[in-house]
């Protein structure tokens, strides 16, 4: 069975943007605590290359833990 794209339209534009990986938070610059935030929400399905490869979604370097505090926490939170 062949994959097939489930991402809305909505999210398409933000699947071209580049992944951003920096050893410090790209919105305040904090070196603490980091990880990568999805900018295209993991469950808002997935998007089929012409080549039939399933597009990987970018990431971005932010502070916190998780959903809880910093700006992971505030990318969650809207």
């Amino acid at each position: 069975m062949a994959e097939v794209t489930t991402l809305p339209e909505l999210w398409r534009p933000l699947m071209d943007a580049p992944s951003i990986i920096t050893p410090w938070c790209a919105v305040c610059g904090k070196t603490g605590h980091l990880e990568q935030h999805h900018m295209v929400k993991r469950s808002a399905g997935q998007l089929v290359l012409p080549n039939g490869l399933i597009a990987e979604k970018p990431t971005i370097t932010l502070c916190g833990h998780g959903n809880a505090d910093g700006c992971h926490g505030l990318a969650h939170q809207g």
